[in-house]
């Protein structure tokens, strides 16, 4: 989740809150998995210090305490739950400052969940269970925390692991440092717990310059929050430690991120939040999952077995010749062990994480180190295998009968590599099982009877990363050919400036008379234009067209007129490593497949100036995986100097990309997410869907989480002046709003008294709603087209489906203007308002506390 600061706006300072413990079931006396042991010698048996502060900052004479910050967890599920907080504490304001000055950078700090029992204390939140906890400074910015739901590998066995050491440890928790020393650990009461015995485990990874997140494929998921308060960072805003005004609020952000992987449905909640304009306070609505966890056949990891099975149940048709979505691999995973659940990667991991970037497994079961890749897309064996044996020339590889020698040359096959003693020798040509001898491919210059270490090896492949790549590729060639025999065209443009870098942002074009034959991802040269620049996006208002490129013009600083070629499409840079899909549409189509591939083209066109970071990965993967994944960050318009209005207008083609609409802003959600298997395109599947990750999350689950890291409108939350979050595993309960949160409609659903009249004046001919409740009036949010945001829907006598609110009228009255007309009320009228163009699930007796 992208934490930009130019996101914040100053907000109002709420009052603190205290939040109480919901109990939800009588605890059972169960064994589970104890907290680290300290070494002979600590201050207990458990604490490697012998306070909290010295593990991080909790106030002292200068700042004062750090005020209460508070996230209740609910476990709902029928397992225990191994939460933690975690962060590296890098945090800076724009202004250069640290949100946090005083703990140190870079560095590794997390927060366990647990329990104490009969004077053992227990790592995990049980089933039915609740914890509220106090949050410290050092997890205020970007701090993230992980639900695991597997304690195998929660901590590694050797009590000396520190981050050299070579075992098995997807968590990435360490007794060490790497200078031989303890991490420093303290256990803590919770503020509050349903059982009355939740703790919490504070932890301090002291290797500098060496935070390290969970690993990848660790089996946890990933929430993400931001914590401000206008007081305290205040005083830690200094002349050596500035923090940037806009910043100095109360307020939580956060967000449940499906971005890079799913395993578990978590919803959150921010509670108490004011409304604005107002003396009340109200829960926000939830976002994320109210799916249960493995409970019943609608349970999230039912859908994800669906999803990941090689049935039609997949929902995904031939898209991938009939399989299912990749899994990351996890040993402790099985029949008997279904409660850890199989966890998925999304779109952009699927390239990023694919064995065609060599990315392997964090386990060393059950081949050994590195000997797995991540992915399921990788194949369920050993990446490789290594027997000794003797070279019989000519071409003969005669391995020792060792256990189990006859199970591993059956699993080779013609074409894997082989090396002898680490030197190239072929490939396999042929086994056989009963002399143990695999013949080679050609003859290697090995001398007749030498002892080797031969090492058979399976060539990586990933028919999901490839198919990915492909499709999008084959929409820029769509595109391009749409365009064969257009000359370049040299014209006179007016250049100005942007918006954003204090205007110098020279990159906007107008030109005396519209030019309608310039498209979407036109290459344009001149004026002293050097790297790949193209047409990022086109406007007429008022019949004024305005033409914006995707990088500003270099030397330009002020205002000027030059001369520009503008140039048809051209092949996207690793264009050749792609198999090309044949795309066919009928007539009537055949407009809106070319607005929707020069959406493809321009997005994969901007990314292919990043910078490779993936030198493993073929070019034309690593354009894709950052097309998916959004990485705007990688762009050369990023860094140095930050355009922020350029990385917007890619966001919004990447969202529109993903969305599988031409423009998500003119095609509303409806036609958002199409389905994978529907046929399109001259193909078997639908070649509008370019992640079916996306549909997954949003259509077929309907999650609110990040299904991409764009989703910010479906997604992120921000809860002005409130100090208290909530976070519910495995169903809603113990939640106090049980609506779920829109842009629109922060609160959920609600309603109001109202009259419906008729405009006049510049309002004439719209109608327009004047509500009795200004708490509901402030509560809902009319069209806000720079955030992309559509108004809360209407429902109620008189309203057509699909009404909107528009605009606000005479806010002094609570009035909004409505997207289609309603007739005169002859008196006050019940008016219900979802963010969603669905009518409300239930009936609100009265929207008054």
């Amino acid at each position: 989740m992208v934490k930009d600061d130019a996101r914040w706006r100053r907000r109002k300072v709420a009052a603190r809150f205290a939040v109480g413990a919901a109990i939800l079931e009588e605890r059972q006396l169960m064994t589970g998995v104890e907290m680290p042991l300290a070494p002979p010698g600590s201050p207990d048996r458990y604490n490697t210090v012998g306070a909290l502060s010295d593990v991080l900052f909790v106030g002292d004479a200068t700042y004062g305490d750090v005020p209460v910050k508070q996230i209740t967890i609910y476990n709902n599920s029928a397992q225990t739950m191994y939460p933690f907080l975690y962060g590296p504490n890098t945090g800076q304001s724009t202004a250069g400052g640290y949100y946090d000055p005083i703990d140190d950078h870079n560095e590794e700090y997390r927060g366990y969940i647990g329990y104490a029992q009969a004077g053992v204390n227990y790592l995990g939140l049980l089933p039915g269970q609740s914890i509220t906890v106090n949050v410290p400074l050092v997890f205020w910015d970007s701090g993230r925390a992980a639900v695991a739901t597997d304690p195998a590998d929660l901590l590694p066995t050797d009590p000396n692991t520190s981050k050299n050491s070579p075992i098995t440890n997807p968590f990435f928790f360490f007794y060490k440092n790497i200078d031989g020393t303890d991490t420093e650990r303290f256990v803590v009461d919770a503020a509050a717990s349903s059982g009355g015995d939740g703790i919490v485990m504070f932890y301090h990874s002291e290797d500098p310059m060496a935070a390290v997140n969970p690993g990848a494929d660790a089996p946890e998921q990933l929430l993400e929050f931001t914590i401000r308060d206008q007081d305290f960072l205040t005083k830690l805003s200094t002349p050596s430690n500035p923090i940037d005004p806009s910043q100095l609020v109360t307020l939580i952000n956060y967000d449940v991120s499906y971005v890079d992987h799913l395993l578990l449905p978590v919803a959150m909640q921010a509670t108490n939040v004011p409304v604005p304009n107002t003396n009340v306070k109200r829960d926000y609505g939830w976002i994320g999952a109210k799916q249960s966890y493995l409970q019943g056949p609608n349970s999230l990891q039912a859908a994800i077995a669906n999803f990941t099975g090689n049935t039609p149940a997949n929902g995904l048709g031939t898209y991938f010749g009939g399989r299912g979505w990749p899994t990351f691999f996890n040993p402790n995973y099985g029949p008997t062990n279904r409660g850890v659940g199989l966890r998925i990667p999304g779109g952009a991991n699927i390239l990023f994480a694919s064995p065609l970037a060599g990315i392997r497994s964090s386990y060393s079961r059950p081949f050994g180190p590195n000997n797995h890749w991540m992915l399921s897309s990788g194949g369920t064996g050993p990446i490789q295998y290594a027997l000794g044996g003797n070279f019989r020339a000519p071409n003969r590889a005669v391995v020792t009968n060792v256990p189990g020698v006859d199970n591993i040359l059956q699993a080779l096959t013609p074409g894997m590599a082989v090396t002898a003693n680490g030197a190239p020798a072929g490939r396999v040509q042929s086994v056989s099982t009963a002399t143990n001898t695999v013949f080679l491919a050609g003859a290697p210059n090995i001398p007749d009877g030498t002892p080797e270490t031969f090492v058979f090896s399976n060539p990586a492949s990933d028919p999901y990363a490839s198919k990915l790549t492909n499709l999008w590729y084959s929409w820029a060639a769509y595109y391009q050919g749409l365009f064969n025999g257009v000359a370049p065209q040299t014209l006179a443009a007016n250049i100005a400036s942007d918006t954003d870098n204090s205007g110098d942002d020279y990159r906007v074009l107008t030109f005396t008379q519209n030019q309608p034959s310039l498209a979407l991802g036109m290459q344009v040269t001149g004026a002293g234009i050097t790297a790949l620049t193209t047409i990022v996006k086109i406007e007429t208002v008022n019949n004024v067209q305005t033409i914006y490129l995707s990088a500003p013009i270099p030397g330009v600083s002020a205002p000027t007129q030059a001369e520009l070629t503008f140039t048809a499409p051209q092949p996207i840079a690793f264009a050749d490593q792609a198999t090309i899909i044949p795309l066919r549409f009928p007539p009537a189509r055949q407009a809106y497949a070319k607005q929707f591939a020069a959406t493809v083209y321009e997005v994969l066109s901007v990314f292919s100036t990043a910078p490779r970071k993936v030198p493993a990965l073929p070019g034309s993967m690593e354009v894709v995986g950052n097309s998916i994944g959004g990485n705007v960050g990688f762009l050369p318009t990023a860094l140095p100097t930050n355009y922020v209005n350029i990385s917007a207008d890619v966001r919004d083609l990447v969202k529109s990309a993903l969305r599988g609409v031409p423009d998500f802003v003119q095609y509303g959600e409806s036609l958002w997410y199409p389905p994978p298997s529907q046929p399109t395109g001259g193909q078997t599947y639908n070649v509008f869907n370019l992640d079916p990750y996306v549909w997954f999350i949003h259509s077929r689950l309907g999650l609110s989480g990040y299904g991409f890291s764009f989703d910010d409108d479906t997604a992120d939350v921000g809860a002005n002046g409130t100090s208290t979050l909530s976070i519910a595993i495995g169903g809603l309960k113990g939640l106090g709003n049980q609506v779920e949160w829109a842009p629109s409609a922060q609160w959920g659903t609600v309603g109001s008294l109202a009259t419906i009249t008729q405009g006049t004046g510049d309002l004439a001919g719209q109608s327009i709603i004047s509500l009795q409740d200004p708490v509901v009036y402030n509560q809902i949010r009319p069209n806000d087209k720079a955030n992309a945001v559509v108004g809360a829907y209407v429902w109620g006598p008189g309203i057509r489906p699909g009404t909107n609110l528009t605009q606000t009228a005479i806010i002094d009255q609570n009035q909004f203007v409505l997207s289609q007309n309603a007739p005169t009320s002859a008196g006050p009228v019940f008016l219900y308002f979802t963010g969603k163009d669905q009518p409300p699930l239930t009936r609100l007796r009265s929207s008054r506390p």
